[in-house]
């Protein structure tokens, strides 16, 4: 068979993969086709076929069989044959590039880049490969964006280490690349970008794309780990960019931000948002990068003013990436400089007051800054955090604007609470943040700084809403029966709940915010006194056993009994405890308002909390498992631990914890909380400070093995409930041998 019939061949097993009604017949050409990529002696026909076939699928199929021979016997290839498929690759493009599917040349732009990496010190053509591709960047305008997209793809695997046989490779190639191409290709990206702003002859679109390439390939260069720390791209910091100081020219030059900033006003998306996206990363430039401190300030006054610029006009942020990127900006420009600094450029009062307008705005249209708020509200706390540092006389204005945010921020949560409870036709792309523990716990600790900053403001308004809604609720629960059970009255039971969770949740981090226990003033703790009495005021209700039968699998219900669990912890981090004093003011306010004058007392309140969570919400098992780490937390402490015993309650807890006093240990879902419960029981029977004897203590558990010994028959063994049975008979051993190996 020749290479003509061999084409034919091939092509028609692609079509059949491709458009066969029958599966038989797709599998059966997949797995033909699926031999090119097992032995080296198809390089030259995968070659052929890219090189003669019409068919972009067919061409797809060699480029990718192409790709996955090099890698897999790379060994095996001579230095000259890896050049010689480099050559290939790039000759292909240079031909056939522009008239070929996209996502031929981006398999194509992929081979050419791990050859150049993998192969970067086999020969010196390797090290050459951005002279070679500057043969695209002088022809069309085609030709220019294939040229830049190499030069992405080349930047991107040299940043990666997934292609290299070892880390330690990975970083020496990654190292020389940097040093001897990677300025030369950011100047490539820079130097298009001017060039289109004088005006190519491309139509408008070729100009377009060249442009959100050239944007693009800024990005990764800018993006590059420059030395070799593999920084985490999912955590919402940046880091500080660190750019080789020969990068310095560039970056103080006025033109490059200007650029940047021209490229926003003057594009649409998506080029936009690269544009800010670049911005992002120049407002991350390293300190010491700058010659002084007067062109530092000097490039954050330009950044400054070209933020302001956008802010004042809104111009592209109807658009939701651009819109994200210039929340991000923002935050950066705080992250990355000192409130010194901005104070002290001529544009601060003016830019902190559009920001303000900004972000209140955004707490207002919290559909739409939904994925942006976090950003927004790390920029405020970073700049009530630096107040203290702030010296002069220069106002900061803060005072002025940091009530008016917090407050827009607790609005926006009242209002997503109805609006999630609104039809799911209604909602859209809504997502409710009590799903979701991790987003919702980095949205809140962006929280105490901001409301510390102006308490008693931003605790009058949080009460101002709290009271209303924990009346309405009251109301609610008060209801009779069948008034309760419609769906009106549902709705308003779901909403105060939700409402009232995240009151409870911003009050909780207003708690916990103290440096040190007692740290803040003596006003701020009467502050404190009154928000804890306000929420200690929700338990006994939310804890009736009739309203939790009826709302315990409610999820509203289940968030704010999670709020409250919260909550608990944070007063006990700050009021309870080791560290903690009696002489608080926040006992104070709460012996007038509760009759809860010291710690015990409120101890007595969080154990009753827990065991109320441990009895009657047994097939919770989000609930119990805070309840449970709270408890531990507590039994953990040296003071509150033996506090803890001077309580009736846990004193009968040490007697009493078989499955009978505690239902949620029947619950198969809560099988791993076993463990916790014992230990932790275990370890209060060891501080010494009870009557109760280990026997005793262990009496419960005694009997239930008993009971296993008496029923287990090799017919029952092997079954689900008695497996059950064993395996949390287990667990609690397991809790009291690991108490009693930490004693």
């Amino acid at each position: 068979m020749d290479d003509a019939q061999r084409l034919r061949a091939f092509e028609e097993h692609c079509q059949k993969l491709y458009t066969s009604p029958d599966a038989n017949a797709r599998d059966a050409a997949q797995a033909a086709l699926m031999q090119l990529s097992t032995a080296l002696d198809y390089l030259p026909q995968c070659q052929y076929v890219l090189s003669h076939s019409t068919m972009p699928q067919a061409q797809l199929i060699a480029a990718n069989a192409l790709g996955k021979l090099v890698g897999q016997f790379w060994n095996q290839l001579s230095v000259s044959q890896r050049l010689d498929h480099r050559n290939h690759a790039l000759n292909f493009l240079a031909n056939a590039g522009p008239g070929c599917e996209k996502y031929i040349a981006v398999s194509l732009c992929q081979l050419v880049a791990d050859i150049t990496k993998v192969g970067w010190f086999d020969a010196p053509e390797h090290q050459q490969i951005v002279a070679e591709i500057g043969k695209f960047l002088a022809a069309s305008p085609a030709h220019v964006v294939l040229g830049l997209q190499l030069l992405e793809q080349i930047v991107t695997a040299m940043n990666t280490s997934g292609n290299m046989r070892s880390l330690t490779q990975h970083r020496k190639v990654a190292g020389n690349f940097r040093d001897t191409s990677l300025f030369e290709i950011m100047q490539t990206a820079l130097h298009t970008i001017r060039k289109l702003s004088g005006g190519i002859n491309a139509t408008e679109q070729e100009q377009r794309t060249i442009l959100e390439r050239s944007l693009k390939l800024v990005l990764v260069c800018m993006s590059y780990d420059f030395i070799g720390t593999s920084l985490d791209e999912a955590s919402e910091e940046l880091g500080t960019i660190q750019v080789p100081t020969s990068w310095r020219a560039i970056m103080e030059d006025p033109s490059t931000q200007a650029l940047f900033f021209d490229a926003y006003r003057n594009t649409s998306p998506p080029e936009a948002s690269v544009s800010l996206e670049v911005l992002v990363l120049l407002a991350s430039l390293r300190r010491s990068l700058f010659s002084s401190d007067e062109e530092r300030q000097a490039f954050l006054c330009r950044m400054m003013s070209g933020s302001l610029g956008i802010l004042s006009t809104q111009h592209g942020l109807s658009d939701r990436d651009s819109y994200h990127e210039l929340c991000r900006l923002l935050a950066r420009l705080k992250a990355n400089f000192q409130l010194s600094e901005l104070v002290a450029s001529p544009q601060y009062s003016e830019w902190i007051s559009a920001t303000a307008a900004f972000t209140i705005d955004s707490f207002k249209h919290w559909q739409w800054a939904a994925n942006s708020m976090y950003y927004l509200l790390s920029l405020w706390s970073r700049l009530v955090a630096a107040m203290p540092y702030l010296k002069g006389s220069t106002p900061s204005h803060l005072e002025k604007f940091v009530p008016q945010v917090i407050t827009a921020f607790i609005t926006s949560r009242m209002e997503l609470v109805r609006a999630l409870l609104q039809p799911q036709e209604d909602q859209g792309e809504l997502e409710d943040p009590f799903t979701e523990e991790e987003q919702l716990m980095e949205l809140l600790d962006t929280l105490p700084s901001l409301c510390r900053f102006q308490l008693e403001q931003v605790a009058s308004y949080a009460i101002s809403l709290f009271e209303p809604s924990a009346r309405l609720y009251t109301q609610a629960l008060s209801a009779p029966p069948a008034e309760r059970s419609s769906p009106e009255m549902q709705l308003r039971l779901a909403q105060c709940e939700g409402e009232l969770a995240w009151l409870v949740y911003i009050i909780s981090m207003v708690l916990g915010s103290h440096i040190a226990p007692n740290s803040n003033s003596e006003s701020q703790q009467l502050v404190d006194g009154e928000l804890t009495a306000a929420v200690l005021q929700l338990i006994p209700l939310l804890d009736a056993p009739a309203n939790v039968a009826e709302r315990r699998l409610e999820p509203s219900n289940t968030y704010l009994s999670m709020a409250i669990i919260f909550f608990l912890q944070q007063f006990r981090k700050v009021y309870v405890g080791d560290q903690a004093t009696t002489s608080s003011k926040v006992y104070v306010r709460l012996e007038e308002r509760l009759n809860i004058g010291d710690h015990i007392s409120m101890l007595r309140v969080i154990v009753n909390k827990i065991v109320t969570d441990l009895t009657l919400r047994p097939d919770c098992t989000e609930i119990n498992t805070k309840a449970l780490a709270l408890f531990a937390d507590l039994a953990g402490g040296y003071c509150s631990g033996k506090l803890l015993l001077k309580l009736d309650t846990v004193q009968q807890m040490l007697v009493n914890h078989s499955a009978k006093d505690f239902p949620f240990l029947e619950a198969t879902v809560n099988a791993r909380l076993r463990t916790l419960f014992s230990s932790t029981l275990c370890k209060l029977l060891f501080l010494d400070e009870t009557s109760v004897k280990f026997k005793t203590f262990m009496a419960p558990l005694t009997e239930l093995l008993s009971c296993l010994r008496d029923e287990c028959t090799p017919q029952n063994v092997e079954s689900p409930q008695m497996r059950a049975a064993l395996v949390g008979a287990l667990r609690d051993l397991r809790g009291v041998a690991a108490a009693c190996s930490n004693r």
